[in-house]
């Protein structure tokens, strides 16, 4: 278990990390889980793990944080790939199942996400193989109907689905189909985004022998890409009356971090002020370690969109 949990280079979880979270200020935790590699030959969790992943929710809900909890990373058997979906949902269903049965009773301040970036059978970041779309649907509304079945508080849980891949363009979002569910007012849309890519680093543009004069700066320029982009999230949440989450975002942690705090402040203040969107950053904002903020100016911009 602790191989697992550790093998991004982190250190195992702690209840102080999650105290640290919330007297920064921040409101909830997103916890990515790989569940695939737990499960033995009839697709039921091994109790080791289980036990651990409740142990962490656990940290975050006595912090005070609302909790995001997801499968993630799935090691390729779960895929968008429609030729292929019934032994691929029968799995899904398996262990949603399981999850949601074993977080019955827990109250409303634990969200379950379905799955995080689905893709297609190859692998495909940008569109998909054909029926790539309706799986993505098959599963989502897998996920909802497996969660709902399991009864209790689940019944009213708030469920949280996502786009092909994590997409935010106007094209994820239209083939996105909204599950049927039991309850309104109960679902909420995920997408991620790292834009500017040069200012994330998603393009790898930045080096580690990239001279700091060379390093971008937030610039109108910037905040335009991205206002075009929370534009569509707006239209969509506002249109569908469905709340959006940003479930990831990034600035790279070479950029001053001045210029780092205006597009913090710009992506969370923009996006809360037109529409019921959140925002969760990706990436190392409290030491894991020493529970210390790492970047105090950066915090403080993007704890301004709350």
């Amino acid at each position: 278990v602790a191989a697992w949990e550790t093998c991004w280079g982190m250190p195992q979880a702690k209840q102080e990390w999650f105290d640290a979270v919330a007297a920064s200020g921040f409101k909830a935790v997103r916890i990515p889980v790989s569940w695939g590699g737990h499960l033995d030959e009839n697709n039921v969790v091994k109790e080791p793990w289980m036990n651990r992943v409740e142990e962490v929710v656990n940290y975050a809900l006595k912090a005070g944080l609302y909790c995001i909890l997801n499968t993630h990373h799935e090691g390729g058997w779960l895929i968008a790939d429609k030729a292929n979906i019934e032994p691929i949902r029968s799995k899904f269903a398996a262990l949603w199942t399981q999850i949601a049965t074993r977080f019955n009773k827990y109250d409303h301040h634990l969200v379950f996400e379905g799955y995080n970036e689905l893709l297609d059978q190859n692998g495909s970041w940008v569109e998909p193989a054909e029926g790539g779309y309706e799986a993505v649907n098959i599963l989502a509304q897998t996920f909802v109907d497996a969660v709902r079945a399991t009864g209790g508080n689940n019944l009213h849980r708030n469920l949280i689905v996502n786009t092909y891949s994590g997409g935010g363009s106007a094209t994820r979002l239209a083939n996105l189909v909204l599950p049927q569910d039991k309850i309104p007012g109960h679902l909420m849309v995920e997408v991620h985004n790292y834009t500017p890519a040069a200012f994330s680093n998603l393009d790898n543009s930045i080096t580690d022998d990239t001279p700091e004069e060379e390093l971008p700066l937030w610039t109108k320029d910037f905040e335009k890409m991205l206002k075009d982009e929370l534009d569509i999230l707006i239209e969509y949440s506002n249109r569908q009356s469905v709340p959006v989450i940003i479930g990831e975002c990034g600035a790279y942690e070479r950029i001053q971090e001045a210029e780092r705090a205006k597009y913090a402040e710009f992506i969370s203040t923009y996006a809360r002020e037109n529409a019921n969107i959140s925002i969760f950053f990706w990436g190392h904002l409290i030491d894991r370690n020493s529970c210390k903020e790492l970047y105090p100016i950066f915090i403080d911009g993007f704890l301004k969109g709350l």
